[in-house]
């Protein structure tokens, strides 16, 4: 993840500086939690990203490393129902509830999607665990 000025789709909120993927050589789906929801602020990762090294030494933002490998999935969105494992080894599926989609396990529902030229992005109102 790089800070850029030339992102199509920024993937944080506005409180937080526009970062976007570099991740062009497949498809893959980020899910990017709502930067309002309390358990986004209660996990410390913006504080961590811009008082630690992570822009200089990557290797040392455990927690933020973690956190990203577990809101990626490499390729498309599976059809619904069908379980899939992110890029941390989370195991998600995906169910359509009236007219709102929701992520489990957790009933976490979709706020939002969007397609890029490399995959989709989907906001949800929380992290996934």
């Amino acid at each position: 993840m790089v800070e850029s000025s030339s992102c199509a789709q920024p993937l944080v909120g506005p409180k937080i500086p526009r970062l976007c993927l570099q991740y062009t050589w497949e498809n893959v789906t980020v899910f990017v939690p709502d930067p309002n929801s309390q358990e986004w602020q209660d996990l410390g990762l913006v504080s961590e990203f811009y008082n630690g090294s992570c822009i200089a030494q990557p290797q040392e933002c455990d927690k933020v490393r973690r956190f990203l490998k577990r809101h990626v999935l490499e390729g498309s969105v599976p059809k619904k129902g069908k379980k899939v494992s992110t890029m941390g080894g989370n195991q998600i599926s995906w169910d359509q509830v009236g007219r709102y989609r929701y992520l489990y396990p957790g009933a976490i529902k979709v706020l939002d999607s969007k397609e890029a030229y490399n995959g989709e992005v989907w906001e949800i109102e929380k992290p996934l665990k």
